[in-house]
């Protein structure tokens, strides 16, 4: 094994730790799970989103206002939520980890797609004024 020294924040430190302890874990285990997942989800289907943010170019205004209007259905919205409290609160298991990191690269996804249909209608010079946040 390699090892590595960076700086951190304080309170970035104190946020693994937290997390650490909430997973049982130590805070280098935990800290090297995060960047494998993270690298991981970085790898992962970038392609595929690439595929699909390209195919928005071609889309009619009204296909471009439905996938702006897009969102992550509600019960898996839920289900994130509710993962993500658990974690705050008791830790999540290995399954419970995975399924929270599933749901969040759908949640990711879909806010790319939405955000690229908002930029490609305004420059086709409709006004997403209501689409954005107030």
């Amino acid at each position: 094994m390699a090892s590595i020294s960076v700086q951190i924040s304080e309170r970035l430190l104190q946020s693994l730790r937290c997390r650490a302890t909430k997973q049982r874990k130590s805070l280098e285990k935990e800290v090297v799970e995060l960047i494998a997942t993270g690298l991981q989800n970085a790898d992962a289907g970038s392609d595929e989103l690439d595929e699909v943010l390209q195919s928005l170019e071609l889309m009619t205004g009204d296909d471009l206002w439905n996938a702006a209007r897009s969102r992550l259905q509600r019960s898996l919205s839920s289900e994130l939520e509710k993962l993500h409290q658990k974690g705050q609160r008791d830790g999540m298991t290995k399954a419970e980890r995975e399924r929270a990191r599933l749901l969040t690269e759908q949640f990711e996804r879909c806010l790319v797609i939405r955000a690229r249909a908002i930029e490609l209608l305004h420059a086709r010079s409709h006004d997403v004024s209501r689409l954005l946040p107030s």
